[in-house]
């Protein structure tokens, strides 16, 4: 950008010492009409010039420089179009135009422009105003009309936005500096609320200790913050109480998905502990058949036994259980248990994305399928139509995707080609360790006064685990 300023200036220069020389040395005296024409054409070549170097300094030299400040599209419209304005009037008095005569004349227009364009000149006017308060960037997030907007461009007429589902918005810097917005913070955690019923005999500090620590494996919500369970309200008719969970989410985007999270969560690690929401009576109590998995423990453990006690897990939750349990045995029941969570790890503070890096929450999975749907674009991109085929034929030859992704490397023979391939997929699918069905751990306490099967042990999908004690375990 400097080097265009100095090309601009450096012309301008050139340009006022040719017309410079024409005056004082009274050039072409001899021909009086090609005087002019000469004169006319360079001072407007000089205006032009003088125009693009001073706008491009102010724009990206000054600003920047001494105001630590980059110019929205808006400011640089404005910019512009003074400079333009200030050059034209200098320009139009050399060439010996009236000035004055021009704005009187063109006074009785300019009033009928100005009514016929009052709604444009009110967003000019409105965008100066926002510009000047600096109060919505490209990047700022905003609720307006009960919609919430991401701003992607500020101009003199309008602010373009983008709402969650991916629609465009244009919204007129008029309504936008008579309406009341909130702007929510980018750098800062976004704190929200969860209301949940739960049975009033159930003590409420009970209900606080079990759920205040529930959410601190959740990479989106803020562990950083504290949580506060509030008993909120008494419903007699129901005979239960109304909590309020409050939690503090990373992102604004996350929070609609995050108070589902927060009722998914937290039935798990009620149930755990015997504490059901209230039931229409008319529907009878909840029945859960753990029958299903005696076959399996009778090859495990000793049966019949009356040591046995189930828990469920719910998606991405680290397996933490009652402090009775410590020093029993868990027996993995059902589902998948894997490794690598990283619960006391900080994205932010180690300057991850949150868009890339933090884990998907059960409510966005996406299936194997899906899955493989997007290796075999990648491979399209890089093989062509024949892509189609070799993934027609891969699925069908090979049981695991694991093996799959090898075949389909292989038939990439520029090998630059098939390693940026395997870097692609293989941030679609995560090697993790896992624990097999019928796996037996022993229960261990953690340095936070957790009981759990181990750190960074955490539930893929739902999980039911059961606990007995260690002599009822079967020597090998």
């Amino acid at each position: 950008m400097m080097r265009l300023i100095w090309i601009s200036a450096a012309i301008t220069v050139l340009l006022g010492g040719w017309f410079a020389a024409i005056e004082l040395l009274d050039l072409f005296e001899n021909s009086p009409q090609f005087q002019y024409a000469i004169e006319t054409t360079t001072i407007i070549a000089f205006s032009i010039f003088l125009c693009l170097a001073l706008s491009t300094a102010i724009l990206d030299f000054v600003f920047p420089t001494f105001f630590y400040y980059y110019p929205s599209g808006l400011t640089r419209t404005i910019v512009i179009v003074l400079v333009v304005f200030a050059v034209s009037v200098i320009a139009l008095r050399q060439l010996g135009f009236d000035v004055s005569a021009i704005f009187t004349t063109s006074a009785i227009l300019g009033a009928i422009i100005g009514l016929a364009l009052q709604p444009t000149l009110g967003s000019l006017v409105a965008g100066i105003a926002l510009s000047s308060d600096r109060v919505l960037s490209k990047g700022a997030l905003i609720e307006f009309e009960n919609h919430v907007l991401r701003v992607e461009a500020t101009h003199w007429r309008h602010v373009y936005a983008r709402r969650a589902d991916g629609a465009g918005v244009i919204i007129p810097n008029s309504k936008l500096a008579q309406a009341v917005l909130a702007i929510f913070p980018e750098e800062t955690s976004t704190r929200f609320d969860t209301f949940m019923h739960l049975p009033a005999e159930v003590p409420p500090q009970l209900v606080t200790t079990l759920l205040v620590g529930a959410f601190s494996d959740v990479d989106r919500f803020d562990s950083t913050m504290p949580v506060k369970i509030t008993p909120w309200l008494t419903h007699p008719e129901t005979s239960s109480i109304e909590y309020r969970v409050r939690l503090y989410a990373r992102n604004y985007d996350d929070i609609f998905d995050l108070k589902g999270e927060v009722i998914r969560r937290s039935w798990y690690v009620l149930k755990r502990n015997g504490i059901s929401q209230p039931r229409n009576k008319l529907y009878g109590a909840e029945s859960w058949q753990q029958g299903e998995y005696l076959d399996l423990l009778s090859s495990i453990i000793k049966m019949p036994s009356a040591s046995i006690s189930y828990y469920r897990f719910g998606p991405q939750e680290s397996l933490n259980l009652p402090e009775a349990e410590f020093g029993r045995i868990a027996v993995i029941l059902e589902g998948d248990v894997i490794s690598g969570g990283n619960q006391f790890l900080n994205p932010m503070e180690f300057g991850m994305s949150s868009i890339p890096y933090l884990a998907p929450m059960p409510v966005e999975v996406m299936a194997e399928s899906a899955l493989i749907r997007l290796v075999s674009d990648r491979l399209a991109e890089v093989l062509g139509p024949v892509s189609e085929k070799l993934m027609h034929l891969g699925i069908q030859n090979y049981a695991n995707k694991e093996e799959l992704l090898e075949y389909l490397a292989n038939e990439i023979e520029d090998e630059k080609l098939k390693a940026k391939f395997v870097d692609q997929v293989k941030g679609l699918f995560k090697h993790q360790q896992q624990l097999p069905v019928g796996s037996t751990v022993e229960l261990a306490r953690i340095a936070t006064g957790e009981v759990t099967i181990g750190l960074g042990w955490q539930s893929a999908t739902e999980v039911v685990l059961a606990t007995v004690d260690k002599s009822e375990i079967l020597s090998s």
